[in-house]
Order: C-alpha cells, then structure tokens, then sequence
C-alpha cells in the first residue's frame, strides 16, 4: 500500500493539537511542551504491575504483519508501554511490553500494513483524536529523541542511513531511540545511552540535560516521544570525530550542522522526518525561553 502523506494524515486527525514547522501542522499531537525544560529530579518515571496484551484484530493477524517488518537481526526482547503521562506532575507510568509488540502495531501502521482493506493505522486509532494513552490498542513504546548544543555553539541534526528501519535517509535529531527493557524506566538515561552509542559523547561530557516536552507521533497510531536538550563541552568539529568511531556509526550517514542563531531558517523539510521538526520546535522555544 501507498504511504499516507503527512497532510493526509494531518486532515485525519483533525481534532488533534498539532505542532508547526515553518507555518505548516506535521503529524506530531502536542501532549506536553514545557519551554523553560525539566531536569531529572523534577519528574517522576513509575513501573507499574501488568504487561500489554495486542488486541484481537492484531493477534490474529500477528504472524503476517510480523514477516512485513521485522528485519533478520531483530529480537523480542522486553520494553516499556507508555500507559500514562500526568502533564501537571509530569509523571509517566510504564508497564511491560514486548519489541514485537511495537513492531506489529506503531511500526506496521506507520508502513501501512493493512488488514483486510483498512489501513492498521485507522484500525488502532480510527477517531478524529487520538485515544487516551490508558485506552490506547498500539504498544506504544516511548522514543526519545534530543538536539546537542556545542561548546562552539552550534546544534546539528543526524543524516540517517538508508538501512534504518523508520525514516531511512531523512534527518532525524542529533540522537535519538527508544526506552529499553531495563529493570527501572528512566528516558533520562535512555536518551544517555543513546548520546553515547550513537555518537560516543560521554557522561562526563554531556550537562544541563533537559527535558522539553512531548507528542505522540500520528503516522506511527501516536507513538509517544520524548523530547531533550543538552549541551556538550565538546565542539562541532570533536563531536564530528567522536561520532564516526561509536557504536551505532553505520546508523548515521552524516552529521548537519545548524548555527543557533539562525536555527529557526526553514530546512528542506522533505528530508525532515517528524521528530527532527518536532525536536527543533521544543529547541526554538527553549532558546527563547533561557537566553
């Protein structure tokens, strides 16, 4: 099946609080924003008893989705539902759930996989809004994704290969990915995790990590993603170096560097996937909110 085109998917969901980017709704429902950012001791992450059950449509249609999307390397290993998100206490509760879970809900829609005739992505989420994320039938793992500023101040988002498995070839944040199986939820560290293996910026050289905000992404049946900011003492030119041996290297093809004082000057934005506008977005805001 043809994929669905951002303003196709943007009229669907017509009742939904979209961001903008250079004037324009993108597929990405405004859930929380908070422009001054949040550091770690000000939320709150629960692990909550349960594990996520696919709904029946899916269930039995499990096997066939799974050979659309799964690629060879992967594994069904442990993850976490976002279940919920109080945006007044800023406290996300996480319950179990499984990779392939994700894979054959949120993925599938977000490759128009179809059962039957319908679409997988009106099937999990067939209203002019998003479900509740308590009532929500996707898996719904939660993705973090965050722009780095520099010590010689520039931000730069990432090139992502062809081979990635969502957004091939488009450019995405400086790091992004998902919340693992670990014992305890904690995006905070998970965005770390990611900064190191995708870019190998260590610890010790990352500081005033902030959150920003979230949405849920609409082409992936509101996939929710967290949004960060932080700053580096390293420069563009050592983060350039630094990122060509870490781990996850192949993932990116290059590195594009954006000046912060002309950040807000439009990108192509056919080569910019949701979450680089939506992390830009938070960014802007948080620039004029502390400078």
């Amino acid at each position: 099946m043809t994929g669905m085109s951002d303003t196709e998917i943007v009229q669907h969901y017509s009742k939904e609080s979209l961001l903008e980017y250079n004037g324009e709704k993108i597929p990405q429902a405004l859930v929380d924003h908070v422009p001054s950012g949040l550091t770690r001791d000000q939320m709150n992450f629960n692990r909550m008893e349960g594990q996520y059950k696919l709904p029946p449509e899916i269930e039995c249609s499990y096997a066939r989705i799974l050979t659309k999307v799964k690629r060879p390397h992967e594994y069904n290993g442990p993850t976490w539902r976002v279940c919920n998100f109080d945006t007044k206490s800023h406290t996300m509760s996480f319950v179990r759930a499984k990779y392939f879970d994700y894979l054959v809900t949120n993925l599938a829609a977000h490759k128009c996989i179809t059962i039957g005739s319908e679409p997988l992505l009106y099937l999990l989420e067939d209203d002019k809004k998003l479900s509740d994320l308590r009532k929500s039938k996707a898996a719904n793992s939660l993705g973090v994704g965050i722009m780095i500023i520099t010590s010689d101040e520039y931000t730069f988002l990432e090139l992502r290969s062809k081979g990635s498995s969502t957004y091939p070839g488009m450019l995405a944040p400086s790091a992004s990915g998902g919340l693992s199986g670990a014992s305890q939820p904690d995006p905070f560290v998970a965005i770390q995790n990611e900064i190191k293996q995708e870019l190998r910026i260590l610890p010790s050289e990352v500081t005033d990590l902030r959150y920003l905000g979230l949405t849920r992404e609409l082409k992936r049946a509101g996939k929710p993603e967290m949004f960060f900011s932080a700053r580096t003492s390293l420069n563009f030119y050592d983060v350039q170096k630094s990122q060509r041996s870490a781990k996850d290297a192949s993932e990116t093809e290059k590195l594009v560097k954006l000046d912060l004082d002309n950040v807000r000057e439009p990108l192509p934005e056919e080569n910019m996937s949701p979450a680089a506008k939506a992390n830009l977005y938070f960014l802007l805001h948080y620039l004029r909110a502390t400078r």
